[in-house]
């Protein structure tokens, strides 16, 4: 199977203004159709400003409109 996580994906992902500090993955999974999830760490999350939060969300706006808008399903997930 050919990944979704293509090169484009990935260096459109990490040339966003994200915060300092935020960790994120991307996790692909092939069932029940393939797709993409960027997660993010509950933790990190907690320990962000008001205002990277706001960054934060923004850029999840953006980027998963356009990759969705490529055919690539993606979605978002915090963990602990």
């Amino acid at each position: 199977m050919t990944s979704l996580y293509s090169n484009e994906i990935s260096e459109f992902l990490h040339s966003r203004p994200w915060p300092k500090g935020l960790e994120w993955e991307i996790v692909e999974y092939e069932e029940p159709e393939p797709h993409l999830y960027i997660v993010f760490s509950q933790h990190n999350w907690n320990q962000m400003t008001y205002e990277e939060m706001l960054i934060t969300t923004s850029i999840v706006e953006e980027l998963m409109h356009k990759i969705w808008l490529s055919g690539v399903p993606i979605y978002l997930e915090r963990t602990e």
